[in-house]
């Protein structure tokens, strides 16, 4: 992976920051909700995200089970990333090739987290 692809994913992080920030600030609603009037996949990950920022980390799987598990691949990622750009590494590409190889695992957690949200009315 390039130099420029890595600090790329930099910004990418940094927006995703942003905008779960902006979304937190004006209590902007799940628009995928809003619309089907069905939780989606990632409904409640603020909410859980605000507890796991207060080290209430029991506390919010009961609004999400995505959020713990992706904020851990997300920071193993940067940290990754971070590594990479310093000592000009390509471990990164290798741990991408790993998650985009078991993608089947992925949306079958999603799934698994969509159907929680609608039983659990999230």
């Amino acid at each position: 992976m390039t130099r420029k692809k890595k600090i790329l994913i930099l910004f990418l992080f940094g927006g995703l920051v942003l905008i779960f920030f902006i979304c937190n600030i004006f209590h902007i609603p799940c628009l995928f909700k809003t619309i089907f009037h069905l939780p989606c996949p990632a409904c409640g990950m603020t909410r859980a995200i605000n507890l796991i920022l207060q080290f209430k980390f029991l506390k919010s799987f009961s609004f999400s089970i995505l959020a713990q598990p992706t904020l851990f691949i997300l920071g193993l990622i940067l940290i990754i990333d971070l590594k990479d750009l310093i000592t000009k590494e390509d471990i990164l590409s290798k741990f991408l090739n790993i998650i985009t190889k078991h993608y089947h695992l992925i949306l079958i957690y999603l799934l698994i987290s969509w159907l929680f949200n609608i039983i659990n009315n999230i």
